[in-house]
């Protein structure tokens, strides 16, 4: 596997922002003409891999990079919310300066993440992490002091 195969690029000064999300977890496989074996086994003729940001019964592929990466403006700075390094960390980069932060960290992973902006200039976060779920009211607040856009 390789690391860093994604990036957040700004067109106007060049900066690059290198994000530790694999390519892995893009596919979803589907099995078509499926007979049931038993009550835990399908047996299906055809299996077919699909890139997709959604699972075949509708619900998100969370290991898709679409759900892994969400950027805003928040408080006149461009920040983005990462899932990274094997959905181990959430991360939060300033994409002007390229300060990061750590939000949550589990050794055995994070299933989900979700960002909302508040039009207060705040940037809540939360991850489920196994069986509960994290929350930072105000990520920006973790942020270095930066000059605003």
């Amino acid at each position: 596997r390789e690391a860093n195969e994604y990036a957040l690029l700004d067109t106007q000064t060049g900066r690059m922002v290198v994000l530790d999300i694999s390519t892995d977890g893009k596919s979803v496989t589907e099995g078509t003409q499926c007979r049931r074996r038993s009550g835990v086994v399908n047996v299906c003729d055809q299996v077919t891999a699909l890139q997709t940001a959604w699972e075949p019964d509708g619900t998100p592929n969370w290991r898709h990079y679409f759900w892994r990466v969400d950027w805003q403006q928040v408080r006149g700075r461009s920040v983005a919310v990462v899932q990274e390094r094997r959905s181990v960390q959430v991360n939060l980069y300033d994409l002007k300066t390229g300060a990061k932060v750590n939000l949550f960290e589990r050794s055995l992973g994070l299933t989900a993440m979700n960002v909302e902006p508040s039009s207060e200039g705040r940037l809540r976060v939360t991850a489920r992490l196994g069986f509960e779920t994290g929350v930072i009211n105000d990520a920006m607040e973790r942020l270095p002091a930066g000059e605003a856009r």
